[in-house]
């Protein structure tokens, strides 16, 4: 049986009727719908008074927890019993069916509507039930009149008590306190940081406000308001502007972790082998987010055979969808919550996991869905910061934000465009997930059978025409740039994601970041297998081509440290080795001096 909403059950009654009268409360209550008996029919007077004060009770809750809960409103049914027989309310006097409807001294900020519908019970009898349709109160918390009111809220079937945590963040999210725009802390101007301000002035009003201070600019955007005479920052402000907000909001981070097992292992899985966090204002988050899975091989690339012969790449997820998951966290999440947003890696899934439930605009959200069934027309709980975040772009000049329909919409299709499962969404109280799956077992099936497959191409020799201006380049003329033209093309290998494995001799032997092929668990902590290429440029009679082998290498991936522990020091001697300076790693020839690699880049 589809499930209506509340709403077209309270207007059409008599189309719904075995939808009402179903046989058990478990097919009938949940999150939108309630019936209750009221009160049994031949007990006495006092009896009945007494049910009938339980019942109020209960029509209190129900009605403060759908009105607190569910934007399609909720629908309260008096007259039916939980085995859906249908006693109706005609034992009642007039005086005791007002008592049960005057809502207006049971509760604050409702509007619910009762209405009487005449029907027949299973023997024809006529019966008069109650239907009481609860809007969303949208402007406020629907509460007892009390001097300490009580709330509800609706979990299924169940109305739940409304603790002040809920309630802060109820009245957060109708816009009845405003988090963004209350004060945090007192402004300093040191604590500014001063490169996102100058980006700030490029794009915020930038012909009027080109002569104020620093602080009249923050002041008219709404970044620092006046108390007692001084500035100080709104928490919008503080996580926007200042160059380290955690001071104040230690936990408005992200934080990247990457776990050794598959998602559904959860919770029998180790410590995590990466534990990474990017601190700092929003944009710099964001920005050094970008840059990490940009620039490193946190996420694996798949090679596959083509059909005309040669390889293509793809990645494990498409950097856009990575990179809107983020960006809607950031912008989305609840900073009130003692929670960072947590990024978790798993063999088989990526998830993102973002204080706050996500809002949808007019109705509610299931609290499982998938891209590929629900359309997202959310409501943002930080319009100051997706304001912000709108009008500021990367060094790279890609906006922070789009719109959350338009960024949902591309995340399906790039999913779709490598075969991958829709992004998926679960909904808890106060937490949104989103999880991207990346078919990890059967694309490295495939990836390694490809690796199987034996070449029967022997020379992929591809001509060079090399111009200088109009004019073609002389082979003499080229040959004194040769190791010049070499060096750049290793440089640009390694800016478009490749790692140089060894350059000498005018050769260069590269492999893609984060593409390899599958070992076993056990082996891949000590060896990894890397499909990698051998570039050339060779010189047959008057042209040059660049010649392009293909070839594995096989890489010991420990720690000197860790080998030094099991193989004498002296085995080290001109060996090749990976050697860090900063974020730049590159592979030179090492040299033992007392028990200490030495190389150019230490």
């Amino acid at each position: 049986m589809t499930i209506p909403s509340p709403k077209q059950v309270f207007d059409d009654p008599t189309e719904h009727w075995a939808f009402l009268t179903q046989s058990s409360d478990d097919d009938f209550e949940g999150q939108y719908f309630d019936r209750k008996e009221a009160g049994r029919a031949g007990v006495d007077a006092k009896r009945l008074e007494k049910q009938l004060g339980g019942i109020r009770g209960q029509i209190k809750e129900t009605i403060s927890a759908f009105a607190n809960t569910n934007r399609k409103g909720g629908l309260l049914v008096l007259g039916i019993a939980s085995n859906g027989t249908v006693n109706g309310i005609d034992h009642l006097s007039e005086q005791q069916r007002n008592s049960l409807t005057d809502f207006a001294t049971l509760l604050h900020h409702q509007a619910a509507e009762p209405k009487l519908y005449e029907c027949v019970d299973t023997q024809d009898n006529s019966k008069t039930i109650c239907l009481i349709f609860v809007p969303h109160a949208d402007k406020g918390i629907c509460e007892t009149p009390e001097r300490m009111p009580k709330a509800w809220t609706r979990n299924g079937p169940q109305n739940v008590p409304m603790t002040q945590e809920v309630r802060d963040r109820i009245r957060n999210d109708k816009s009845l306190l405003n988090f963004e725009n209350d004060f945090c802390c007192p402004f300093e101007a040191g604590d500014v940081a001063k490169d996102v301000l100058v980006e700030f002035r490029k794009v915020f009003h930038p012909d009027s406000t080109n002569e104020f201070t620093d602080e009249r600019v923050l002041y008219e955007a709404g970044a620092i308001v006046q108390r007692n005479g001084e500035y100080g920052f709104t928490h919008a402000g503080l996580l926007f502007f200042a160059s380290n907000p955690q001071r104040v909001l230690p936990q408005s981070h992200i934080r990247l972790l990457r776990f050794a097992v598959s998602s559904d292992q959860f919770q029998i899985r180790d410590l995590p082998t990466l534990d990474k966090a990017f601190t700092g204002p929003l944009t710099k988050q964001i920005r050094e987010a970008r840059s990490f899975f940009r620039e490193s091989a946190f996420f694996k690339r798949y090679q596959k055979r083509k059909s005309g012969g040669g390889f293509v790449e793809e990645q494990e997820f498409p950097p856009t969808v990575i990179d809107e998951a983020i960006v809607n966290a950031v912008t989305h999440r609840d900073y009130r919550t003692g929670i960072p947003i947590e990024c978790e890696s798993y063999s088989d899934a990526f998830l993102v996991k973002n204080p706050g439930r996500m809002l949808q605009r007019n109705n509610d959200l299931p609290n499982e869905f998938s891209l590929s069934d629900t359309v997202l027309n959310s409501m943002p709980r930080n319009a100051k910061l997706i304001e912000w975040l709108k009008l500021m772009k990367d060094p790279d000049g890609v906006a922070y934000v789009q719109a959350i329909s338009e960024g949902t919409k591309q995340m399906l299709n790039e999913m779709r465009n490598l075969g991958l499962p829709a992004p998926r969404y679960r909904l808890a109280e106060n937490e949104t997930l989103i999880k991207l799956e990346n078919n990890a077992e059967k694309r490295e099936a495939a990836m390694l059978a490809a690796s199987q497959v034996k070449s029967t191409e022997f020379g992929n020799l591809f001509l060079l025409r090399i111009r200088q201006g109009d004019k073609p380049v002389s082979c003499n003329t080229f040959n004194v740039r040769y190791g010049e033209f070499v060096k750049t093309l290793r440089d640009v290998l390694a800016g478009k994601g490749w790692f140089i494995d060894r350059f000498r001799f005018s050769r260069i032997v590269a492999h893609r970041r984060g593409v390899e092929l599958a070992v076993p668990a056990n082996v891949k902590s000590i060896l990894r297998f890397y499909p990698a290429y051998e570039f050339q440029i060779r010189q047959y009679f008057e042209s040059f081509y660049l010649c392009l082998d293909y070839k594995c290498e096989v890489l010991n991936v420990q720690k000197l440290a860790a080998i030094g522990q099991q193989v004498p020091k002296e085995e080290f001697i001109n060996r090749r080795c990976v050697a860090k300076k900063g974020t730049m790693a590159r592979r030179t020839n090492c040299r033992i001096r007392y028990g200490i690699c030495q190389s150019p880049f230490f």
